[in-house]
């Protein structure tokens, strides 16, 4: 029951395939998750991770593609390598860096208790 819940059943299709007659029965027993919210950051966050990481990639292939052309400083291109780095290498990316922007977000501050 609580699997189907958490794929987002409702719960009088639930409560059908069990055979509960009463819609308060299914509710009664449905477990969902303890923290929704928590699941939905982690989603997110693995979203912007891997956007991140593509980027690294992206930048990269760009300047092995570009060949010697690629390190005039003149070019945006010459710019893009470092910067994408940086921001990769300082862990602009890290879950914790994303549970504290959404505490800031809603008002909290970054040190409030959270998940």
């Amino acid at each position: 029951m609580s699997v189907g819940a958490a794929a987002g059943l409702s719960l009088p299709v639930i409560g059908a395939l069990l055979g509960h007659s009463q819609p308060g029965t299914t509710a009664r027993y449905a477990h969902l998750s303890t923290d929704p919210l928590r699941a939905a950051f982690d989603i997110v966050a693995n979203h912007i991770a891997a956007a991140m990481h593509e980027s690294v990639w992206t930048v990269d292939e760009v300047l092995r593609a570009a060949g010697t052309t690629s390190i005039f400083t003149c070019l945006l291109l010459e710019r893009a390598f470092p910067d994408v780095h940086v921001a990769w290498r300082h862990g602009a990316a890290l879950p914790t860096h994303f549970e504290s922007a959404g505490k800031v977000l809603p008002g909290l501050a970054p040190g409030d208790p959270g998940w």
